[in-house]
């Protein structure tokens, strides 16, 4: 049988960093070593690691502890479960101490304690990834952000004890045990109803009485998993992803797409050739509708004097101002939309079916085959529609398209209407949209919102805005 001798470590020189006078003593310790493998006849040696001596021959500590494991260092959260984990640089014992004992399974709470004591720093590294830096865990310095993650947020990271309940004993009875009148615990999962039926044995009568209530909680794992996900998220710990799809870029959609590649964080420069070589046609025309009142705004704001409300429809068209098939637009439903959406931000209870709206699109060209069709036969019907113009502007009037909605009579309606030159709407001009409110704080002056509703920018914009507002609801730092 082999000898093997234990050696227990005093050959090393303590080192705290790697200066000049350390490698001095790299120098001097492998002297050491060269001299105590020429004296020992053992062919297997057992060294413990970590403890070392100095150049006075005092037994002591290496100066930094550094953990090898198969991990780049302690992660935000368990990457198994949150994708977008990252690794923290720097964390101090009391943070390192909290993660282990909640689940962080890199290194053992008793670890902590003696280099807590002492003060000497633990490095996490992966010994399979040697160009990983590792987490750093030490006392804090006085630069809080030093050794930071870039990050915003204070929090350091989240984990998850799994197969636990929580207990949750409330009401009167409670008075004095909490500044809350409720006492929280968790439970191993399996014990949650012998627990519960101790909790009764022991407060029977303040329950009866109704003093107290009980109330356990348990989550399937998958909702705690989504739960640490957004958490994490919204504690911008990890990025916010968003998936957006666009189906059809073509005007809105295309413009939308050109919005986010001028914030330079998109690499859409090639959107439109990777559209043509690798995109695949799609009638969605029947599934996904859009709109604005804004192309009714612009068509009644151009429509005057001896211009026909073919000429003007036929001029939104070519504006992208309308939609593919501008009966979509004169039907006035995108109207009666908005009208909703005001009505309900009032606080009426209002339907779409409950809103009276007079389409204008000629009743001859409903039924036509074809948006191309449509607008082929709509001169034919000018007539009407130019004789109700000439009727308002002999009158020293305008007409709008308007949709009202009536608070105190409870409804809405959509329908053409004339107005005098003292009017607000009388002054539109171009594709904006103007709101009046009629109040008895404004009954004699109406407060009125105007701005641009039709236009691809405008459109995309407020596309852009809406993703926008969705990314800061779900966490974003924006």
């Amino acid at each position: 049988m082999s000898q093997v001798e234990l050696k227990l470590g005093f050959v090393l020189i303590g080192l705290n960093s790697i200066t000049p006078l350390c490698r001095e003593m790299f120098v001097e310790s492998e002297m050491r070593l060269k001299k105590w493998f020429s004296q020992s006849p053992s062919k297997t040696i057992v060294a413990t690691g970590f403890i070392a001596i100095t150049p006075q021959n005092i037994p002591t500590t290496a100066g930094q502890v550094t953990i090898w494991t198969d991990v780049d260092g302690v992660y935000s959260a368990d990457p198994r479960k949150v994708a977008d984990a990252v690794i923290l640089n720097k964390l101090s014992y009391q943070e390192a101490w909290e993660k282990s004992y909640f689940g962080a399974n890199v290194l053992h709470p008793r670890t902590i304690i003696p280099v807590m004591h002492y003060g000497i720093p633990i490095v996490i590294r992966n010994i399979l990834n040697l160009s990983a830096p590792g987490t750093m865990i030490c006392r804090p310095s006085i630069d809080e952000n030093e050794g930071s993650q870039h990050l915003d947020s204070p929090v350091k990271g989240f984990a998850t004890i799994d197969n636990v309940a929580l207990i949750n004993v409330e009401g009167t009875g409670m008075a004095g045990a909490s500044s809350e009148h409720s006492v929280c615990f968790a439970v191993p999962e399996k014990e949650v109803e012998a627990v519960a039926e101790a909790l009764q044995s022991r407060f029977l009568h303040a329950l009866d009485a109704g003093h107290l209530s009980q109330r356990g909680y348990t989550y399937k794992r998958e909702d705690c998993i989504r739960a640490l996900k957004a958490v994490h998220s919204r504690f911008y710990l990890s990025r916010t992803t968003i998936a957006m799809g666009i189906i059809g870029p073509r005007l809105i959609g295309g413009t939308l797409l050109d919005q986010l590649r001028d914030q330079g964080n998109f690499d859409l420069s090639r959107w439109r050739e990777l559209v043509k070589e690798e995109g695949e046609v799609a009638d969605m025309q029947k599934l996904l509708t859009r709109g604005s009142c804004g192309t009714l705004s612009y068509i009644f704001n151009n429509f005057k004097g001896t211009r026909s409300l073919s000429e003007v429809v036929s001029e939104a068209k070519q504006a992208g101002y309308t939609e593919p098939d501008p009966r979509d637009d004169l039907s006035g439903t995108y109207v009666a939309r908005k009208v909703m959406i005001l009505a309900r931000e009032s606080g009426l209870k209002l339907e779409l079916s409950d809103t009276p709206v007079q389409s204008l699109v000629p009743e001859p060209l409903r039924a036509a085959a074809s948006a191309e069709e449509f607008m082929k036969q709509l001169p034919r019907c000018d007539k009407d529609m130019a004789k109700q113009l000439q009727d308002a502007e002999d009158a020293g009037e305008v007409l709008r398209y308007v949709g009202v909605v009536e608070v105190i009579n409870q409804k809405g309606l959509v329908e053409l209407r004339r107005y005098k030159k003292n009017h607000p709407f009388y002054q539109l001009s171009g594709s904006d949209n103007i709101i009046a409110f009629t109040t008895a704080r404004y009954k004699n002056q109406p407060l009125i919102v105007q701005g641009p509703d039709a236009g691809a920018q405008v459109t995309a914009g407020g596309i852009f805005s809406d993703v926008l507002r969705l990314a800061s609801y779900l966490g974003a730092p924006l």
